[in-house]
């Protein structure tokens, strides 16, 4: 029967790129919690064994932040029989102490050596183990990391603006303005012309006197400019 082979193209496995991974940040209180116990947690998160895009061979995990580590507990007997040993690299410099001892002395130590036990003993395994933070106390100072948005890098604040100098606080001199033609001034409002004559204006070359009229009979005729004219024109008066 005939294998039948199917495109790689639709078969490919997907491989994050550095680019796309995001480290978040983690803060665990070790009050009251077992040793063993929050170390696989710790673990888990610091390999990115959480994480939908975990690869193995490539640092997927996020930061963990563990607080109150001096209050961690242990069952059995391992408090005065569990031993760490240290070498000072001199002949002779070997050192061992108790879990007892070392809880008084430096309990971060603690937390730190059980966890960086279950982390790979390579290179990829001390980059992973670069992103653990161990603190005495409830207080840490990874308060910014964590108030952040998702891949662990704080908001960058606003930057306050600068104080301005007494040179830029001064107005700038003002500019003397390009001389433009004056204006002209607006002309009075033309005063209301007076009602016009009733008689006619005289043609030129006429006799500007005042025009006279008669009164009385019907019969009389008014002196006009034509009469004004003429030498023997004269003021018609009423007979009585």
């Amino acid at each position: 029967m005939p294998v039948t082979m199917r495109s790689s193209a639709s078969q490919r496995t997907y491989s994050p790129k550095k680019a796309d991974l995001v480290h978040n940040w983690h803060v665990l209180d070790a009050e009251g919690q077992t040793l063993g116990r929050l170390a696989t947690q710790a673990a888990s998160l610091l390999r990115g064994k959480h994480n939908p895009r975990y690869t193995p061979h490539m640092d997927c995990g996020d930061y963990v932040v563990i607080v109150n580590a001096e209050k961690i507990n242990v069952t059995g007997r391992k408090t005065g029989q569990k031993m760490y040993y240290r070498h000072s690299g001199y002949p002779g410099g070997l050192k061992e102490e108790t879990l007892e001892r070392l809880m008084k002395r430096k309990p971060e130590r603690v937390v730190e050596l059980a966890i960086q036990g279950m982390l790979p003993h390579t290179a990829l395994g001390r980059a992973m183990y670069k992103k653990l933070r161990v603190y005495k106390g409830p207080s840490h100072p990874h308060r910014g990391q964590l108030a952040a948005p998702a891949g662990g890098q704080p908001a960058r604040k606003a930057a306050a603006p600068a104080p301005a100098t007494a040179a830029q606080a001064a107005p700038p001199p003002a500019q003397p303005s390009p001389t433009a033609a004056p204006e002209p001034a607006a002309s009075a409002p033309a005063a209301a012309a007076p009602p016009a004559a009733s008689t006619a204006a005289p043609p030129a070359g006429a006799s500007t006197a005042p025009a006279e009229t008669t009164t009385g009979t019907p019969g009389a005729t008014a002196t006009g400019p034509e009469t004004a004219a003429s030498p023997n024109a004269g003021t018609t008066e009423e007979s009585e």
